[in-house]
């Protein structure tokens, strides 16, 4: 395997692991009891990190939580492809 190779392999691999330690994080919580997400509104490069919460209840963010979820595995999946194609 060329270096070049290996390295895009390494790479492939700590998005992919980095993915699976997101994957463990969300299962810590209780989706059913709600979920708060924070949004960046600003311009963080320009000094000015402005964000606005939104709040989520029961139904809903168990549905927020296996789209996060379908999406992480899906990028899982892609990366996993990538890699078998070096």
């Amino acid at each position: 395997m060329e270096l070049s190779t290996f390295k895009i392999a390494e790479e492939i691999n700590y998005k992919k692991e980095d993915l699976k330690n997101q994957l463990k994080s969300l299962n810590h919580g209780s989706w059913s009891l709600g979920v708060e997400i924070r949004l960046k509104t600003g311009y963080a490069e320009m000094g000015r990190d402005l964000t606005t919460t939104v709040k989520f209840e029961k139904d809903i963010s168990v549905e927020i939580c296996a789209a996060i979820k379908n999406i992480i595995n899906r990028h899982i999946d892609a990366l996993d492809k990538e890699f078998n194609e070096l």
